[in-house]
């Protein structure tokens, strides 16, 4: 550090040692540094922060920021509604806009006062919630309007493709009688053409007959051939290894063996035998060959190896076989091989070769006769090839005809197919037009309806933007007179389209939400309802103010498993809120006191950071956590009276789910019932059941009749037969489920009488739980919750005693129920407030009527005790205090006491 300032010290005309160093530091930071503190004006923080450090007064500039002026609002809210120019045209319009939404802000500070002084609760205003309440308008107004104009495009398209159907049936009807007479002339044409085919195909009968007989006098030859042929071949076959063994015995014979027996002086008989027996074979001798004449015959050796090699061993003379066998009977190759090696080759060729002529002589006329059968098979053969011809020329003479009468045919059934897709087309149409009369006409009035409803979003808008951003925290009565007295009355005043006695729930929620909230679990009240359209609507974060827990039920059956619930006492929560804000997640957080822990502050605020193109963080406690867009928060405090700090009405939405004795009262209702008629209350629920499903199942069902019909091709709807079936079905569903919704309705009208003599006892349990919960204002620690007050409602229930009669049944449930609360309630309160309590239930019930009669003056004197403002004399003076006198003069004014004051003076006591 020292470092860094020397220059500017010696500069600054300091001296170069630490301590002036470190001066010059301090100086430099007195004369820089600006701190800035922020403290809220709500609460005790500051004035006591205050008193401790009193620096915080004397040595700072205090600046007072007091609340955003009218015209700073107006200014703000045109600035950021700039971005809905080409929303809102009209320029004069976008500056009532902004007007309003001025008005708006300024009136919910008024409401909010009121709030406190009737009700004894505080809600708070930011100007935060004002940008917020822009944000959402231009939000709302551009989501909504860019709906009305997708639903306008999709009826228009529907409505063209009805228009065209309902166009095209006259043309579809010309056309069809067109497509008949083709018919009936393509029928004519194509009986001619099957007259000629039969007899074509007669005549080719004729022929392919012919050739039949011919093919099976073919087959037969050829058989007989073949079994010949087979025969010889067998036979053959037995002489086939003898003349492999001749030709193998040749192929020893080589010239220096033959030169070597050529050589022999006196060879052995037996060699001199197998010589003369080859000039038998070789040369047809008439005689035996001496050995110098065999020898002679082997002069050249490879002459006699060749002769022997050629020899024709199928065509041997007898005689020649009759003087060979002698010379060769008792010869074998064996036995020659010890004499003469060329002597028992040719011994052996010797053998074999007359083995061979000897099966070949005897299979020779069966070989002859297997020749004469294939000569006979093959000029079979060249007839039928002739009457094959004739067939087939007959043949394609009728398949020409064939295709001739197919091409016909086809023809015939192309126009045949034409006339039934006519007629399909027209049934189609006709179909389509009437199913969907109800609806074309309905569609028409509906697309007028949405073009003036993109006008009137400006103000229907801006009416459930405010309800979103400042109405939910008040309860009933005070939303009621916000929006319907001051808010809209404001926005006809200015002029601002919008829709007559528009309601703003209807905008932030259709009739199959609410029937889907309801079967979820919410309470049916409107309350209730409104509650559950801010919930689902708001942007910023919403804060449950729901003592009962109604709120919490309905979220934790809407949500499901998905859901992840904890409490600040929870050990390690913080742990699961940052899993929750990683992955995603839904997470309730119930059961938060006035001051919520600081560490969620980031998280309320959403303060998150973004880093370029990358994931968003989260600065959550001690470390920055990856923040995932699909995160949802949802807070709950359990205190009937909370008391947040600004901040938190600003980071927020704070929806007052506090039960209202009309939901109480149908609560209590289905209570008893069920202990009484468990049946009919049964068949109720399911019938409320059904009839949410029936609202959402026929805004589904006409949502997919228009989509279908809309993204449809008008080229080929006609031919979509899947599609007008899929529309068809779609319409009768719905009008069989608007039979049950009429139906239901009659059923629950009849449960509802039979569950309404019942009415009375839900009633004095509604009254005596808010007066209960009263008792809060009286001490702070009479703190009753609903569970305990049902619990005790069911132990009166089971103790009253049955009835057959209705009546007396529910006069008796009254009374149980009346004296059991009492005992419940006054033994927990001290003495000097059980006779408060009396005089509570006392006047509620004079209040109901349901004691004596009830004169509202009479009351109102009781409770206000006034007099006369200026007393001339007490003549009681003695024992009655001027200022009682003063108010025996004040009640001789209300009818019936007239003559009080003059019974007093008269009847006094003398003393």
């Amino acid at each position: 550090m020292f470092s860094a300032i020397r220059n500017a010290a010696k500069f600054a005309n300091y001296a170069d040692d630490r301590e002036s160093l470190f001066q010059f530091f301090l100086d430099k930071v007195r004369s820089n540094l600006h701190l800035i503190l922020c403290h809220s004006p709500v609460g005790s923080t500051f004035r006591i922060r205050g008193r401790k450090f009193p620096a915080l007064i004397s040595c700072m500039v205090l600046d007072v920021f007091h609340p955003w002026p009218r015209d700073a609002l107006i200014d703000v809210a045109e600035r950021f509604m700039v971005v809905l120019e080409k929303n809102i045209p009209n320029e004069e319009v976008l500056a009532n806009i902004a007007q309003h939404s001025a008005e708006v802000h300024v009136s919910v500070y008024k409401a909010n006062r009121r709030y406190l002084e009737e009700e004894r609760r505080v809600n708070s205003t930011t100007p935060k919630s004002f940008l917020e309440l822009i944000s959402f308008y231009v939000r709302m107004l551009t989501d909504k309007q860019s709906s009305v104009e997708w639903n306008v495009s999709r009826l228009e398209r529907g409505l063209a493709i009805m228009h065209d159907v309902q166009e095209g049936v006259a043309d579809l009807k010309k056309d069809l009688q067109v497509t008949l007479q083709q018919v009936d002339e393509k029928k004519i044409s194509t009986e001619e053409l099957i007259k000629q085919v039969t007899v074509a195909s007669g005549a080719a009968a004729v022929e392919r007959e012919a050739a039949r007989q011919e093919q099976s006098k073919c087959e037969a030859l050829a058989a007989e051939a073949q079994r010949m042929k087979t025969e010889a071949d067998n036979e053959l076959e037995e002489a086939l290894p003898a003349m492999e063994k001749a030709k193998a015995a040749v192929d020893c014979l080589d010239k220096a063996s033959i030169t070597e027996l050529k050589t022999f002086g006196k060879p052995a008989q037996e060699c001199i035998d197998v010589v003369a027996a080859c000039g038998f074979l070789l040369r047809q001798e008439k005689r035996k060959l001496g050995w110098k004449e065999c020898q002679l015959m082997m002069k050249s050796p490879q002459q006699f190896i060749d002769d022997v090699k050629n020899f024709d061993a199928e065509h041997i003379p007898e005689q020649v076989l009759a003087n060979t066998e002698p010379l060769i009977g008792n010869l074998n190759f064996e036995s020659m091989k010890s004499k003469s090696l060329a002597a028992a080759h040719l011994t052996n060729w010797v053998v074999n070769i007359v083995t061979y002529n000897k099966i070949y002589t005897k299979v020779a006329p069966l070989i002859e006769k297997v020749k004469v059968a294939q000569e006979t098979t093959e000029n079979a053969k060249l007839q039928l090839r002739e009457v094959e011809k004739r067939v087939e020329a007959v043949e394609a003479e009728c398949a020409q005809l064939d295709n001739q009468l197919n091409d016909a045919i086809n023809d015939k059934e192309a126009m045949e197919r034409q006339a039934a897709s006519c007629v399909q087309k027209l049934n189609t149409a006709q179909r389509l037009v009437s199913g969907l009369a109800d609806e074309n006409e309905r569609w028409a009035n509906t697309v007028v309806d949405l073009r003036q409803l993109s006008l009137r979003l400006i103000g229907n808008c801006m009416l459930a933007s405010a309800f979103v951003g400042y109405a939910s925290p008040f309860s009933a009565r005070l939303r009621q007179d916000l929006w319907q007295n001051v808010w809209t009355a404001d926005l006809k005043q200015r002029e601002i389209p919008m829709t007559n006695n528009i309601d703003p729930l209807t905008v932030l929620a259709t009739d199959a939400d609410v029937a889907g909230w309801m079967n979820e679990g919410l309470p049916a009240d409107r309350v209730s309802v409104e509650n559950a359209s801010v919930v689902t609507s708001c942007s910023r974060w919403p804060l449950l103010v729901d003592p009962q827990q109604q709120g919490t039920r309905w979220i934790k059956q809407r949500i499901g498993e998905e859901l992840t619930v904890i409490q600040l006492s929870t050990p390690k929560w913080l742990d699961k809120v940052v899993s929750c804000v990683q992955t995603g997640s839904q997470l309730l957080i119930e059961g938060l006191a006035d001051e919520i822990d600081a560490v969620l502050e980031p998280l309320l605020s959403r303060a998150v950071i973004k880093r370029g193109v990358g994931p968003m963080f989260l600065k959550l406690g001690p470390d920055e956590i990856e923040y995932d867009s699909k995160f949802q928060l949802y807070l709950q405090s359990k205190l009937v009276n909370p008391h947040f700090r600004p901040e938190v009405s600003a980071q927020c939405t704070v929806v007052n789910f506090i039960v209202t004795p009309e939901g109480l009262e149908e609560q209590i209702l289905a209570l008893v019932v069920n202990c009484e008629k468990p049946q009919l209350e049964e068949e109720k629920q399911i019938l409320v059941r059904r009839q949410n499903e029936f609202k959402v199942v026929l805004s589904r069902l006409e949502d997919e009749l228009l989509s279908q019909l809309s993204a449809a091709d008008p080229a080929t709807i006609l031919d979509n037969l899947p599609l007008i079936e899929g529309l068809e079905k779609t319409k009768e569903t719905s009008r069989e489920i608007a039979l049950q919704v009429a139906e239901a309705e009659k059923t629950e009208a009849e449960i509802n009488h039979s569950r309404e003599l019942y009415r009375p006892v839900a009633a004095e349990g509604s009254m005596l739980f808010f007066l209960v919960v009263e008792l809060s204002t009286v001490q702070h620690m009479y703190q009753y919750s609903l569970d305990a007050f049902n619990t005790f409602l069911q132990k009166a229930i089971d103790r009253t005693q049955e009835s057959e009669d209705v009546k007396e049944r529910t006069e008796r449930l009254i009374a149980s129920i009346r004296i059991t609360i009492f005992r419940w309630v006054n033994r927990g309160l001290f003495e000097d407030h059980k006779l408060i309590f009396c005089c509570m239930l006392s006047f509620r019930l004079l209040q109901l009527r349901q004691l004596e009669e009830y004169v509202p003056a009479h009351f109102s004197f009781l409770l206000r005790g006034p007099s006369v403002p200026h007393l001339a004399e007490n003549p009681l003076s003695d024992w009655l205090p001027d200022k009682s006198w003063a108010m025996v003069l004040k009640l001789v004014e209300l009818e019936g006491f007239e003559n009080f004051a003059q019974n007093m003076e008269r009847d006094a006591p003398n003393r």
